[in-house]
């Protein structure tokens, strides 16, 4: 006798239910293809002259736009601007770090140590924290000074040889006036503009630190110093300023405390938008003459550095040897093989010819000491900071464990070390003469000039 076997009676479909639709490979390629033909078509309408877009497009338009700029703000890697040169007038100094090729452990111990050491026994004074916050970041802005500066030129200066490899691939030859065009560009928009731009700012930077020091002694009840430059009055004020303002003294406090408070860029509302369609580029503004194209191109160089250092396809010289064959490669078209992609590119290996009585050796020699001048002055400033900061309380000479310390011997050894760093700047000149020398002998050379004409 065989046993039972229950079987389940599946339930009664409710009245209007369906089965979930299947579609096939070949209808989604269809659905898609026709999305595409409809975004192609809203594209052609938009670009007409006379075009008007509805008031719902215009508020999607409006919060998709507000949408990507709080992405935007949130973004603290390389890729958060396009345009970066030197990174001293930045509005957030924290966000700018990975930028300027700094750590953000070495900015907070950075941070830390002036809040503890300018705020020791004063705890719980607001405005002494205040103040120590703003002083720290302004001797980082200060010593970033002698970091980006000197890579942005050493930047500049291989584009500018880059550009002519790729003129040089492209024309077989360089021409005397482009070689003169090349060398006015390196002796004044490069070398002279990177120390006049740096000399400025340090000058002002420091001048802000200088004026916190003495505001913080004040308030301290110590003895203050004289200040230069007329940062005491704006100093004065740091009841009605933020930290960030208090230590950016290159740009205006109301434009940094503005930027703060709003944390956006504000989209105009969309009753104020308008929308002329199309137009055909005029000559004036298609045309863009170098003067314009330079200035912009060279904000752009220390973020594309950074991009290709995160790809690891940095092809920047860090070494004499390499940059001697990009110079001999730019100037005497050696090794000219096929490079790598894009306008500028990559100099094969070639052996370099370090000739003492070749100019190009002597203008490659002239400019990488340049350059490494410039370098290693960042690299003493910052040492002779953390000098200053792991001896500070050897150097206070405390009382007793409970007496308040004495700040003033620190703050002048603070600020007499940076303005010891301006003193570079006098020292660039001479560098900056041996280089033109370099390239004289060049043109000399290479116009087929006699030495005492222009």
């Amino acid at each position: 006798m065989s046993a039972t076997v229950a079987l389940e009676i599946p339930p009664k479909p409710e009245p209007g239910a369906r089965r979930p639709y299947t579609r096939t490979e070949r209808q989604r390629e269809a659905s898609r293809r026709n999305i595409r033909r409809a975004q192609e078509a809203a594209c052609r309408l938009m670009r007409q002259p006379g075009y008007m877009p509805s008031e719902r497009r215009k508020a999607a338009v409006r919060a998709s736009l507000q949408r990507a700029n709080e992405a935007r703000l949130r973004d603290r890697s390389c890729r958060y601007t396009a345009c970066f040169r030197d990174g001293l007038s930045v509005l957030d100094l924290e966000r700018s770090l990975e930028m300027a090729g700094e750590s953000p452990s070495e900015y907070r111990a950075h941070m830390e140590w002036f809040e503890r050491v300018f705020s020791q026994g004063c705890e719980g004074a607001e405005s002494i924290h205040k103040l120590a916050r703003a002083l720290g970041q302004a001797t980082w802005r200060r010593l970033r000074v002698f970091h980006t500066l000197p890579e942005w030129e050493l930047l500049a200066v291989c584009h500018g040889l880059r550009r002519l490899v790729w003129e040089r691939r492209e024309r077989e030859v360089v021409t005397p006036d482009r070689l003169l065009e090349w060398a006015h560009e390196l002796e004044v928009f490069t070398l002279a503009d990177a120390r006049l731009d740096g000399l400025s700012k340090a000058w002002t930077l420091t001048s802000r630190v200088e004026a916190l020091a003495s505001q913080l002694l004040l308030e301290r009840g110590e003895e203050g110093f004289k200040t230069q430059g007329g940062h005491g009055e704006t100093v004065s004020n740091f009841d009605e300023l933020t930290v960030e303002a208090l230590g950016n003294s290159l740009r205006p406090a109301r434009e940094v405390t503005e930027s703060f408070h709003q944390r956006r860029v504000q989209v105009a509302p969309i009753s104020d938008w308008n929308s002329f369609g199309s137009r055909a580029p005029s000559v004036a503004s298609s045309a863009l003459s170098a003067a314009m194209a330079v200035p912009w191109l060279r904000h752009t160089l220390l973020p594309s550095e950074r991009r290709q250092e995160a790809e690891g396809s940095s092809s920047t010289p860090r070494c004499f040897e390499d940059f001697l064959k990009l110079v001999q490669e730019a100037l005497e078209g050696q090794a000219a093989g096929a490079g790598g992609p894009g306008p500028f590119p990559t100099p094969e290996p070639i052996a370099p010819n370090l000739d003492p009585h070749s100019p190009i050796s002597g203008l490659a020699q002239a400019l990488w000491a340049r350059l490494e001048f410039f370098r290693q002055q960042g690299e003493r400033e910052r040492g002779e900071l953390q000098a200053l900061q792991r001896g500070y309380i050897t150097s206070l000479g405390y009382e007793s464990p409970d007496a308040v310390p004495k700040l003033r011997p620190l703050a002048l050894r603070l600020v007499r070390g940076l303005r010891k760093g301006e003193q570079t700047f006098q020292l660039l000149k001479g560098y900056e003469h041996r280089v033109n020398k370099a390239v004289y002998a060049l043109l000399v050379k290479r116009l087929r000039r006699p030495a005492g004409s222009a």
